[in-house]
């Protein structure tokens, strides 16, 4: 793909909370993985972008960092056993006034512990906010100081993290191979849809399975709805297993990695 490239990133914090919108009853509980309107957020806090707070004071429908970077191409590796992060419980009483006119009020978040996401980006050269986001990436500069969902998060990356990958868009005569991303799982790939064997056209089960082979699955945010500007869900799935030819052929924004010889999904 003429004038692009794909890079990858370590970002790490001690704790992260990526709220989930849908209860607020007792508890906030959280994604295991980033979200892409947050992910978009931390990109645009190193590039200097605004976001919600001046979004709101400008009466502007969406932050600047999502309609600056909405159109970036995205991978997300959560780097964890399983890809499943430890989670803890904090309670806390928030002492604000506005929020203790009836009593001190106890708020309980669910929130990660020690996550770390390896982000791979596709950067056009001749797209000046991808531009200033690939140089600022590459020499660990931030702009503003970038948060794992809240602002008492703080994220940071190593530039020696960082890294360049020669890719190509060819999913011919590759074979079996691994999805190292999340990648969106098949809508039509149910249990009712494949009564026999709902794995069978997907897995590869030519070879042993890895001893610690696993699979998970979380919906995730994608972006915002073009009417209600409430979230826009994709499920996504995250396995180390090898996948068939069939369906590597039939899943769509799979880039090949031939150095580390797997594919990722940018999207």
């Amino acid at each position: 793909m003429e004038n692009s490239k794909i890079i990858s990133f370590t970002l790490n914090s001690s704790f992260a909370l990526w709220k989930k919108p849908d209860i607020n009853e007792g508890i906030y509980l959280t994604y295991n993985s980033i979200p892409k309107p947050a992910l978009l957020g931390i990109l645009g806090a190193i590039i200097g972008l605004g976001g919600h707070t001046q979004a709101f004071y400008s009466k502007a429908k969406l932050p600047e960092f999502y309609t600056c970077l909405n159109d970036i191409k995205c991978g997300i590796v959560p780097v964890a056993p399983n890809g499943i992060f430890p989670k803890t419980v904090i309670t806390y009483s928030n002492t604000v006034g506005y929020a203790n006119k009836d009593g001190n009020l106890i708020v309980s978040e669910q929130t990660l512990l020690k996550p770390q996401y390896k982000i791979y980006l596709l950067i056009n050269d001749v797209n000046a906010h991808h531009k200033e986001l690939y140089d600022n990436i590459r020499s660990g500069r931030s702009i503003f100081i970038p948060y794992m969902g809240k602002n008492d998060f703080n994220a940071w990356w190593l530039k020696e993290s960082f890294a360049e990958h020669p890719f190509t868009v060819d999913k011919k005569s590759k074979g079996r191979k691994s999805i190292s991303t999340l990648f969106i799982k098949p809508a039509s790939r149910t249990v009712r849809d494949d009564k026999i064997d709902p794995f069978a056209t997907i897995i590869d089960f030519s070879s042993p399975l890895a001893e610690e082979s696993y699979m998970s699955f979380e919906q995730l945010p994608v972006g915002y709805d073009d009417v209600t500007y409430n979230y826009a869900y994709e499920d996504f799935v995250f396995t180390n297993h090898l996948l068939s030819e069939d369906f590597i052929a039939a899943t769509p924004d799979l880039y090949y990695l031939p150095e580390e010889d797997f594919y990722i999904q940018l999207n």
